[in-house]
């Protein structure tokens, strides 16, 4: 029983998409369109997402040893560092190993550095990676309480802009989703519309002799299903098609960072793509039809 009325209801819905064709071919074109602007405004924020993973990786604390201190002395800060809450690992670079880095960065020029050796110019150091980056100043307040710990050095802006600006590509996605649900919901209602003007005596017919109102809008429901699927189908196939060459092409631009993989972002593209269309075609469809069962 179910089968035949689930067969009866797909029947109908493609015996409407084949009389509104070309309705149904401007309908797709639109749903597309809204899903294209959606896979694009996905695709940037997971990758926006996905950077800013990387520059809070990149933000580390910098302890700077007393210049007094011994090259021993400053080994041995090694363990109360390491041993401070929040800090997962500390990366020494001793004085010689600083002036080395210094001269090399300078090319030719750090010939100049050479009389500032003995100056305390250049000091050793710790590169110390936190656990959470949410609460390295705590850890570096922490940090200058170590004695021969004379400065610490934080990046905590740069983590609150990159936060800052992640956080308001989201709500932007958010925005542009409801945005382009709701053109989509309404060129595909109106779509709908036309095959339920055309079944309109039918419809009431149906009514009058006891069908319910889920047995005369299923049909119109799977028929906006259909549509949003078929977009949702084209819009990933473009999306993947356009995000694969600008993945290849990444490498040549994007020297300090890297993107997110074809392979990394396809299931879900289509998963978002093809269900949001399938969502739009449904609730599109659901309104078309509605007013019409009132008898």
């Amino acid at each position: 029983m179910v089968f035949r009325e689930l067969r009866y209801f797909c029947s109908e819905a493609f015996k409407s998409i084949a009389f509104n064709i070309w309705m149904t071919l401007a309908s797709v074109i639109t749903v597309t369109g809204c899903l294209l602007f959606l896979g694009v405004f996905m695709l940037f924020s997971v990758n926006l997402s996905y950077i800013a993973d990387q520059v809070r990786e990149d933000c580390k604390l910098v302890a700077f040893v007393d210049s007094s201190y011994s090259e021993e002395a400053t080994k041995a800060l090694a363990s109360e560092i390491q041993s401070t809450p929040g800090v997962t690992e500390a990366e020494l670079e001793t004085q010689d190993e600083a002036f080395a880095n210094a001269k090399e960065m300078l090319g030719d020029a750090g010939v100049s550095l050479d009389g500032m050796r003995e100056d305390g110019f250049l000091r050793a150091s710790y590169t110390i990676t936190v656990k959470d980056l949410e609460n390295s100043a705590q850890i570096a307040d922490s940090l200058r309480k170590i004695e021969g710990v004379q400065e610490v050095r934080e990046q905590q802006d740069i983590t609150e802009r990159v936060s800052k600006v992640t956080n308001a590509i989201k709500i932007a996605l958010i925005v542009a989703m409801i945005v382009l649900a709701l053109i989509a919901v309404f060129i595909i209602s109106n779509s709908i519309k036309l095959a339920v003007y055309a079944r309109e005596k039918e419809i009431h017919i149906m009514k009058y002799v006891g069908a319910t109102d889920w047995y005369i809008r299923w049909p119109f429901i799977i028929e906006g299903i259909i549509v949003g699927i078929i977009g949702g189908a084209v819009s990933f196939g473009i999306c993947l098609g356009a995000y694969g060459y600008i993945a290849r092409s990444a490498t040549d631009f994007l020297s300090a960072f890297s993107i997110l993989k074809v392979n990394q972002v396809s299931f879900s593209l289509f998963i978002l793509l093809l269900l949001f269309g399938a969502l739009m075609g449904a609730l599109g469809s659901g309104i078309a039809v509605r007013q019409h069962l009132k008898v």
